[in-house]
């Protein structure tokens, strides 16, 4: 992948959104969101992320979202 070019899938924060989806090629897992153009981070699922991207994520094959809330970085939009 080139240094320069987004990743094309990872957690960004939709404008408006209570918590953090999972974004592939511009929707969201779950289906909610479309055309997100926003900072997507690479990691597992958190305690507070979006259920139903999670679960979605998880069928991708994905580890399962650890137990404990956990903090991804606080920048968002």
């Amino acid at each position: 992948m080139n240094p320069r070019s987004k990743p094309s899938e990872g957690w960004g924060w939709p404008l408006l959104a209570i918590k953090q989806h999972y974004f592939v090629d511009g929707a969201s897992l779950c289906g909610a969101y479309t055309a997100f153009g926003g900072v997507l981070e690479a990691g597992p699922a958190l305690a507070g992320d979006c259920g139903r991207c999670t679960h979605a994520l998880e069928r991708r094959g994905a580890p399962p979202a650890p137990a404990a809330p956990a903090v991804r970085s606080e920048a968002r939009h």
